[in-house]
C-alpha cells in the first residue's frame, strides 16, 4: 500500500509520498522498506544528528575497547551483527583533526568509538534505554561528601546554593521539580563543566526513564518543550 513517510532531524523537516511497506503482524507496526532506511540514514546524517540507533555494518563482529562509565577503564567489547547501540558523530574538535570514528553507547553503559564504515545508522528506530543504574549509587555516595573545585559541575552548582548529587538523586526518583532544577544548572556550565553536566544529564535521562522525562516535559511551558522535541526528533514513522 502507498503511504507517506514524514521524516525529521532538528531544524529540518521533510517528507517522502508514495513509497511501499509491509505491516508486521508480529510487530502490529509498518515496516520501512531497505531503500527508505537508507535513505533516511543518509539524511540524518547529513542533518547532523546528536544520537541514533545502530548496529554493525557488515556480516563480521566489531572487536575493539570502549571504557566503563563511572570509573572510566578501559575493557574489551564486541558487538555482533544485528545488536544495536547508540551512535553519534565525533565531536567537532575529532572531526577537524579529521578522525571519522563516531561516538557509541552500548546497552551496558559502556561506550567508546568506532569507524563510521563500521556503523549502520538505523534513524527510524527509537533510542534505546541504557543501563545507568550504578550512576544512582554513585550520586547517592558522593551527595553528602564535601564539594571541591575538581569536580566542576558540582562546584558550580555549589555556587548557586544547589546540592548537585541531591538534587540528581531526587531527580532520578521522579522528583519534577528536582529536574527542573537541575535543568536550569545549565546556563551556568561552561568549559569542563558544561562536559561533565552533559554527561549527567544522559544518565538521568536513562535512569529516571521515558515516563518520568515525558512527565517533567508535560510539566514545562511549550519553549523548552519544543527545544526537547528538537534534540530527540531524530525518527523515521508513517503517517
Amino acid at each position: 500500500m502507498g503511504k507517506r513517510c514524514d521524516l525529521a532531524s532538528p531544524a529540518h523537516e521533510w517528507t517522502i509520498d508514495d513509497w511501499q511497506c509491509d505491516y508486521s503482524m508480529e510487530k502490529k507496526a509498518f515496516e520501512l522498506p531497505a531503500s527508505l532506511s537508507e535513505h533516511n540514514a543518509k539524511a540524518v546524517e547529513a542533518l547532523g544528528p546528536e544520537e541514533v540507533m545502530a548496529t554493525i555494518n557488515g556480516s563480521d563482529a566489531y572487536a575493539g575497547s570502549g571504557y566503563t562509565y563511572i570509573e572510566g577503564e578501559e575493557v574489551p567489547i564486541t558487538i555482533k551483527p544485528g545488536e544495536r547501540f547508540i551512535a553519534a558523530p565525533p565531536y567537532s574538535d575529532f572531526e577537524q583533526r579529521g578522525d571519522t570514528s563516531w561516538r557509541v553507547y552500548l546497552k551496558s553503559g559502556i561506550n567508546g568509538r568506532i569507524d563510521r564504515s563500521r556503523i549502520r545508522l538505523l534513524p527510524e528506530e527509537p533510542l534505546m534505554k541504557l543501563n545507568y543504574d550504578a550512576s544512582k549509587k554513585e550520586w547517592r555516595k558522593l551527595r553528602d561528601k564535601p564539594v571541591t573545585q575538581s569536580d566542576e559541575a558540582a562546584w558550580e552548582a555549589k555556587q548557586h546554593g544547589v546540592n548537585y548529587y541531591a538534587t540528581l538523586v531526587r531527580a532520578s526518583e521522579g522528583d519534577l521539580k528536582a529536574i527542573a532544577r537541575f535543568d536550569s544548572l545549565g546556563k551556568f556550565m561552561d568549559g569542563a563543566a558544561s562536559v561533565v553536566y552533559a554527561e549527567e544529564w544522559w544518565k538521568l535521562f536513562h535512569v529516571a526513564g521515558d515516563e518520568i522525562f515525558a512527565n517533567y516535559l508535560k510539566s514545562r511551558p511549550e519553549k523548552i518543550r519544543e527545544s526537547y522535541r528538537d534534540t530527540f526528533s531524530i525518527v523515521g514513522g508513517d503517517a
